[in-house]
């Protein structure tokens, strides 16, 4: 009897071994084969990190900080580099001849280069950027990838969220060729590119956290620089990145789901917080605004802010607020432009 017993623990010991290798390489095959799909995010490398981006920026957590301004050096020269779809996003590598665009001041440790860009964005309006505010997600996000001087194994990322709107500007060169590079692995060169025109006007306000890539490998590596103000995207030009396919074939939609903050501190810097407070409630103008849920949506329940109105400015292509008293006592939405 112990005899078989023994004969049957042999088998037994190979079928776990060869189950968990089963299960490495198909935990491998996943990783090197990543995608979108409704489970693929699960098995990304570091998907259980505790510095794991992206994530939900909840103003009920910030600690509010003051620095020093962003410095964007050589953001306003003229760049000509190759667009491509590589599947899993539509990515801009410029490149350089002399002057090398830079960031650095705003709190950074050292002085970082530019190197690239991407966008992430879904097939609906109500999805598409990879952050969410107070819980929404933008229709699109904009990734401006930098790594250090000092430091090249340390990353920079500027996101620039996307709203709708009239003015094609920020992305009227790539969306010129868009229609040629639906398929994966096409590409296209392209001209006249300056990178002030992804950044908003106010550049003075925006959210920061130690994070990591969105992608695999998902490298805990990165110091994120969100915008509190977005830039417009037209509805043409949205229609022309959900017109893309990813490496399976399907239409392109690459959002990663917001990650847990764990115990990480999230800053918001030099705000302006009835800006803020407007912008917010933009994203929620399809819901019942009421005063409670704008105060418990936008900051602590206890305090008592502004009644605030939002004027529709065409020219800067978002929503300005104007403090009018001491109190809310409504909330009011006028979508005609200011005098």
């Amino acid at each position: 009897m112990k005899r078989f017993s023994l004969n049957l623990s042999i088998p037994r010991k190979k079928e776990l071994i060869l189950s968990q290798f089963v299960t490495e390489v198909s935990s491998f095959v996943r990783v090197m084969n990543w995608d979108y799909c409704e489970e693929g995010p699960k098995y990304w490398p570091n998907a259980d990190g505790h510095n794991q981006s992206p994530i939900n920026l909840d103003l009920s957590l910030v600690k509010h900080i003051t620095v020093d301004p962003l410095k964007f050096l050589n953001y306003d020269v003229k760049l000509k580099g190759e667009i491509v779809n590589n599947g899993h996003s539509v990515q801009v590598t410029p490149r350089f001849e002399n002057s090398v665009p830079e960031i650095q001041g705003g709190g950074f440790d050292q002085t970082y280069r530019f190197v690239q860009y991407h966008f992430h964005w879904g097939l609906h309006d109500n999805e598409g950027s990879e952050h969410t505010l107070a819980g929404l997600h933008y229709p699109a996000e904009l990734h401006l990838v930098h790594e250090g001087l000092t430091n090249p194994n340390k990353i920079a990322v500027v996101g620039v969220f996307f709203v709708l709107g009239d003015d094609d500007k920020a992305l009227h060169q790539e969306c010129t060729v868009l229609n040629k590079i639906i398929d994966p692995t096409q590409s296209q060169p392209i001209q006249e590119i300056v990178l002030n025109d992804k950044l908003p006007k106010n550049r003075k306000s925006f959210w920061r956290y130690m994070g990591s890539l969105t992608t695999p490998p998902c490298s805990e590596v990165v110091t994120w620089t969100i915008f509190t103000e977005p830039i417009v995207i037209t509805k043409s030009q949205l229609a022309l990145f959900r017109n893309l396919h990813d490496k399976t074939g399907h239409t392109m939609k690459n959002f990663r789901p917001v990650q847990k903050l764990y115990s990480r501190e999230l800053q918001l810097m030099n705000i302006d917080f009835i800006r803020l407070f407007g912008i917010i409630a933009f994203q929620h103008r399809k819901r019942t605004l009421t005063k409670r849920k704008l105060q418990l949506l936008c900051f602590k329940p206890t305090k008592i802010y502004p009644k605030i109105i939002w004027h529709r400015n065409s020219s800067l292509s978002h929503y300005m607020c104007s403090i009018l008293d001491g109190r809310i006592k409504n909330v009011e939405m006028n979508t005609s432009n200011p005098a």
